[in-house]
């Protein structure tokens, strides 16, 4: 029989194809032929490494091949052999590949992850494209820049540094550890310089815009690259000249989707260093981005009592406008906050204020407070007030904490807020009597934390 057809009977028992005929001939051969009984063994061997890598079941060998078969020589390689050498090396190199990129794909670590929205889970994402079909999303990358993205857009994840808006528009928040963070379009770059901006791609007129609302940012487009401060609107277009314009209108940042924001908003002297001024105004009034109220002052270590951070406290005096006892029972003073350049619906804030005295006597007044109050206009009634107060410990070198966390009503334009000291114990009400004995306030502060939102002006 020749070799060809002995590997063409073989290939048919390994891949159980054999007629009856066809068996009664391959039977034959083995019974009269070493050689042949030896191909069968090389061809079946090669079989079940192949079966053992792909985990295919191999035939089992029906024949009883005896000793002498052992003992003779391989017979060289034919044509059957070479095809099933090179089947066998396609394989491998097919088995090895897939392993090699399954083992890359686990070793890739996701680019980003969404953290928020109202429509898709919580979940990584890898490099590539992302769109969002409907709802609101908010992704933040590895490098800790976040950005939002709302139903119509379409980004690509380049690297933990840089995405592509292809389609829609985003709002971007990025931290100082995420400075030099990249948002690419069509017609130019927006590079991070400690930032909060919104992008947005306009297909009908060919040109993408950028609303810079704090911060700085460097544009790159064409051979041109401006840095923009603050805030500005920014057109980008084809034009080979002056691909980079300056639009002569207002942030706006309703007209964008905007990630969470975490924003400590500053109290003005809200730390009573020395060399502040502190002015005194009518307890009835909130005054915006000052202190007023009754009568204290700035002063630094005094009454063995040293400030809670820095050099300065503010030490509280008394219940009037003037160094004169009262018939009121607080000392307190109030700053008024502007917030209406933040969307308050569902943000939520909280406040602090360090409070301590001196040790005294019975007599010793002991309850502090503070209040805050929201309002839509500084001229109405407060929508909402939120109260706290702290007996205090009369620990000189323990300074205690006064806390008032709420969520904001949606028409919160401004808030006050309130820190004193009550008579609680005796209220001296002549003149020249010492009403409190030593009480200070130290680091008020504020933070505000608004959640990721859809764009709200279209």
């Amino acid at each position: 029989m020749s070799a060809e057809r002995l590997e063409k009977l073989i290939e048919s028992y390994l891949n159980d194809t054999l007629s009856e005929s066809e068996w009664a001939e391959l039977n034959g051969e083995l019974e009269k032929s070493g050689e042949s009984r030896d191909r069968l063994r090389e061809m079946v061997g090669t079989h079940q490494d192949l079966s053992e890598l792909y985990s295919i079941r191999a035939p089992i060998l029906p024949l009883e091949l005896d000793s002498p078969v052992a003992s003779v020589s391989a017979v060289p390689q034919r044509k059957g052999i070479f095809w099933m050498a090179v089947l066998y090396g396609i394989l491998l190199v097919g088995f090895l590949g897939l392993l090699f990129f399954n083992l890359q794909k686990a070793n890739q670590k996701p680019l980003a992850q969404i953290v928020s929205s109202d429509t898709l889970d919580r979940q990584p994402l890898m490099a590539g494209p992302f769109s969002l079909d409907t709802g609101m999303a908010e992704i933040e990358m590895r490098s800790g820049a976040r950005f939002a993205l709302e139903g119509g857009t379409s980004v690509r994840l380049i690297d933990v540094g840089k995405i592509r808006l292809v389609d829609g528009k985003i709002g971007v928040q990025v931290p100082v550890r995420a400075k030099g963070f990249t948002v690419e379009t069509k017609y130019g770059n927006f590079v991070d310089l400690g930032t909060r901006f919104g992008v947005m791609v306009d297909h009908e007129a060919e040109a993408v815009e950028s609303q810079l609302f704090e911060g700085r940012i460097e544009v790159h487009a064409g051979s041109q690259i401006k840095k923009f401060n603050n805030q500005a609107v920014v057109r980008l277009t084809a034009d080979d000249v002056a691909p980079i314009a300056v639009v002569d209108a207002q942030v706006d940042p309703l007209k964008f989707p905007m990630p969470r924001v975490v924003e400590i908003i500053p109290i003005v002297k809200g730390d009573f260093e020395p060399g502040d001024d502190y002015v005194i105004a009518d307890s009835k009034d909130v005054p915006i981005g000052r202190w007023g109220g009754n009568f204290a002052k700035i002063v630094t270590h005094t009454d063995g009592i040293k400030p809670f951070e820095g050099k300065g406290m503010l030490k509280l005096l008394s219940s009037s406008q003037h160094a004169q006892a009262s018939d009121k029972r607080f000392c307190d003073v109030v700053q008024g906050v502007d917030l209406s350049g933040y969307v308050t619906n569902k943000a939520r804030f909280t406040a602090r204020s360090r409070i301590n005295r001196v040790e005294g006597d019975e007599t010793t007044d002991t309850l502090f407070m503070l209040e805050i109050s929201a309002y839509s206009t500084l001229d109405g009634d407060p929508l909402v007030n939120w109260h706290t107060t702290c007996f205090s410990d009369g620990d000189p070198k323990s300074w205690e904490e006064l806390v008032v966390m709420a969520d904001l009503p949606k028409e919160t334009k401004f808030i006050s807020l309130r820190v004193g000291v009550e008579e609680d114990r005796e209220n001296d009400i002549e003149p020249s009597a010492v009403e409190f004995d030593g009480h200070f306030v130290d680091k008020v502060d504020l933070k505000l934390i608004i959640p990721a939102r859809h764009s709200l002006n279209d």
